[in-house]
């Protein structure tokens, strides 16, 4: 893929947070920790997850939602 294709992806992409039997808990609570940060303020954000808890796919979903304006 391209860079255009990814952020093509990305944008149409519909991301399912809550009741997405594929997330863990921790997950959702970052998420919406994020969002909740993100719609207050422009400060950079920090999230504590251990280890095994899903950051990797916690970013995914973060990249996905900023780039759609959802926490604007």
């Amino acid at each position: 893929m391209d860079n255009n294709e990814i952020a093509k992806f990305f944008a149409e992409t519909d991301c399912k947070i809550w009741n997405n039997r594929s997330l863990r808990l921790p997950q959702i609570e970052g998420y919406f920790a994020i969002r909740d940060h993100f719609k207050q303020s422009d400060a950079p954000c920090y999230i504590q997850l251990p280890v095994g808890c899903g950051k990797t796919g916690l970013v995914g979903l973060t990249r996905s939602e900023l780039q759609k304006g959802v926490f604007l």
